[in-house]
């Protein structure tokens, strides 16, 4: 058997692996950094939010990074993150 046959499709699914881990990583690391503004703002953050944040999608967190300058109250960032989960 030829040693080139498996080579491109490997090669795309290691493309692929590594171009999901990079996505998976940059949400992950968006989603912290939400949390350390929302816990340094509100000081108190429940578990519950946190795993809401977490679970948002990349384009959730975007629009969570903008919206967290304009709530006034912790109560106010629940509800958003609830409605949008």
């Amino acid at each position: 058997m030829d040693a080139n046959l498996n080579e491109g499709p490997i090669k795309i699914g290691c493309e692929e692996g590594r171009e999901n881990g990079c996505e998976e990583g940059q949400q992950t690391g968006h989603a912290n950094t939400l949390l350390r503004q929302l816990h340094r703002r509100f000081r108190a953050v429940s578990d519950e939010v946190e795993k809401q944040v977490r679970a948002l999608p990349q384009e959730r967190l975007d629009l969570l990074s903008d919206a967290i300058f304009d709530f006034t109250s912790l109560s106010e960032a629940e509800t958003w993150i609830s409605d949008r989960n």
